[in-house]
């Protein structure tokens, strides 16, 4: 079991604060009921708190309400014991002691406490405490009071019925809360788990501006809602709920939907499921509360965190993946993956490359040569020079049409 909270730390300190002080000095015993009747009101005063934080926000079954068993401690019969040793009137200074000499206590008077006073300015002194005065008399009206202790044990009895009152109040608001703070308990546990459903958002939105496909994205979304139900069927929280559903609500849920398949766990997690997100997304939560609350000792933290992670997050996944389905259908061309896309864009950049280095060897160099002529050939013939330029395709022909 975890580490005892300081309030059901405090409970047992208490209670067990008199065991060993059945017998004691008359002066000591006073002043140590009276410590007592302090640290039962302090005692009291953090209780008062509790259940005014309680009052405004119901406890998660953590903490105190983990491990204190309010309908136990706010019992007498609980304190009898303690109670019993706080009233008890049997003090060494009231006892006849034999000093193992043939004397006793009531043969020697004259040291009789006779230094009690001396010894005690002297300590105050020592201390160099100022108000050292003020508390001597209080001490030697302690001492002068000629009660017995009982009286004193008497302000502890009275003292403790304050503890119990408050102890009682907190149990009647755990056994029966309002209406008001059943209501806003779901709002707490949103509260609570903030930081998960934000996470669980922010991981749709990076399957979402993904460099995927459209396709892609809703088989990543699909995956990862799949993913959070697994973690809400394992924990024990459907399985808590599951049990209200008889085997002929598993027997309609199999004919209805035809899943001879299914195991009858299996549909019983479904049945389980959806009725809670029914009751969830239709705003009636009144039922989903009790139930968290009633059992909040026995479901998990990790259990109710993944209800409200799935929750919350399952319209956000619908809307997308509808949304992402839509646009596949417009779009039903662009259903390659981005990495294959662009691997066939860089293979047609290549080809074009190369395509154009192919050109370019096939280009015709420049020539230039001149053409000699058979004797008695004209003037005009000889004067003919044969120029070749060069030419930007392989077709074009050496010569020119005149």
């Amino acid at each position: 079991m975890d580490e005892k909270s300081l309030h059901l730390h405090t409970l047992e300190n208490l209670r067990s604060a008199l065991d060993h002080f059945d017998t004691s000095f008359i002066v000591s015993n006073k002043l140590f009921r009276l410590a007592l009747v302090s640290e039962i009101i302090d005692t009291t005063c953090l209780f008062e708190q509790l259940y005014c934080a309680w009052c405004k926000k119901l406890p998660f079954g953590e903490n105190a309400d983990a491990d204190v068993d309010f309908e136990y401690w706010k019992s007498y019969n609980n304190w009898d014991g303690f109670l019993e040793k706080a009233q008890q009137n049997a003090c060494i200074d009231d006892a006849d002691m034999d000093f193992g000499n043939g004397l006793t206590t009531n043969d020697i008077k004259e040291r009789r406490r006779k230094t009690y006073s001396k010894n005690l300015n002297s300590a105050f002194k020592h201390a160099k405490y100022v108000e050292g005065k003020t508390v001597s008399d209080f001490f030697k009206n302690i001492e002068k009071d000629k009660y017995g202790s009982i009286t004193y044990g008497n302000i502890v009895f009275g003292a403790i019925q304050h503890l119990l009152l408050i102890l009682s109040k907190i149990n009647d608001l755990l056994q029966k809360p309002s209406d008001d703070l059943l209501l806003k308990y779901d709002e707490q546990q949103k509260e609570r788990f903030f930081n998960e459903c934000q996470e669980a958002v922010s991981n749709v939105q990076r399957i979402c501006d993904g460099s995927y496909s459209s396709r892609r994205k809703i088989n990543l979304l699909k995956e990862y809602r799949d993913k959070l139900k697994t973690e809400l069927s394992n924990s024990n929280l459907l399985e808590l709920i599951g049990n209200e559903f008889t085997k002929y609500d598993i027997a309609d849920y199999r004919n209805q939907h035809e899943k001879n398949s299914m195991t009858d766990d299996e549909i019983r997690t479904e049945l389980t499921l959806d009725e809670l997100m029914k009751e969830y997304n239709s705003g009636n939560i009144a039922n989903i509360n009790m139930l968290l609350f009633k059992n909040r000792r026995l479901i998990s933290r990790t259990a109710v965190c993944s209800f409200f992670v799935y929750a919350e997050i399952l319209p956000i996944l619908k809307k997308r993946i509808d949304m992402l389905g839509k646009e596949h259908e417009q779009n039903p061309k662009l259903s390659f993956d981005s990495a294959i896309a662009t691997a066939i864009q860089q293979n047609t950049d290549a080809v074009k490359e190369n395509t154009k280095a192919l050109e370019s060897l096939s280009l015709k160099p420049t020539i230039q040569a001149t053409h000699y002529y058979e004797s008695g050939a004209t003037h005009e013939d000889k004067s003919k020079t044969l120029q070749v330029t060069h030419r930007e395709m392989a077709d074009t022909p050496l010569l020119q049409d005149e």
